[in-house]
């Protein structure tokens, strides 16, 4: 069908998710998924492997076209 771009087949790539005990405090975190499929924990100065990956508890979720 014309103006349809790509096969819309999307992978999740990234997930923004929030650690305190509200709005009002605490900070934003990111989760991103690496080339070799592992995900990586940015808080902010500190990067680590991503034990437990919050994938129900994002507050941002970030996908890439499989295209």
């Amino acid at each position: 069908e014309e103006g349809l771009v790509g096969s819309g087949l999307y992978e999740l790539v990234g997930i923004v998710s929030h650690v305190g005990k509200s709005a009002v405090s605490g900070h934003y975190v990111c989760h991103v998924r690496m080339q070799d499929g592992q995900w990586a924990f940015f808080n902010d100065r500190k990067v680590s492997w991503s034990v437990k990956t919050p994938f129900k508890h994002g507050f941002m979720y970030l996908y890439r076209s499989k295209e």
